[in-house]
């Protein structure tokens, strides 16, 4: 009993220390469609969907919040966003990024040592360059 008791308080330990280092955020852009959606993430996940709405929604799911800068921006051509690894700090911390963006917005990524997920795809899709030469 006294075994389930210590493993009970690790596992509550457990909880409470991912917690504190998780940190969610959430913005909200008032669009027009067409609009322009620029990414440029570094060793980060970016998830895209799409909605009928004229609000270009983003979520970061942070594990290690310190470990990153994150800035966004926006204007009458379309929102912005940059995220950068802090040295060392970062290297212990992930970002995944989540794009609710209209229909009809183009989108510009240039993303390094990332990972791209495209939900509910129903359209065709052109990829100009998707790995960098090893030059």
């Amino acid at each position: 009993m006294q075994h389930l008791e210590n493993l009970w308080g690790i596992v509550n330990m457990v909880g409470k220390v991912r917690d504190i280092a998780q940190e969610t955020r959430r913005w909200s852009f008032n669009v027009s469609s067409p609009t322009t959606f620029y990414c440029h993430l570094e060793g980060a996940s970016l998830i895209i969907r799409h909605h009928n709405k004229p609000a270009l929604l983003l979520e970061t799911q942070v594990l290690v919040k310190s470990g990153w800068r994150i800035e966004t921006d926006d204007d009458d051509a379309g929102v912005y966003v940059v995220a950068r690894k802090l040295p060392f700090i970062g290297t212990m911390s992930q970002l995944t990024l989540i794009a609710t963006v209209p229909s009809q917005t183009n989108l510009i990524l240039k993303l390094e040592r990332c990972i791209l997920t495209i939900e509910n795809v129903a359209d065709t899709i052109r990829l100009a360059s998707v790995f960098a030469s090893s030059v």
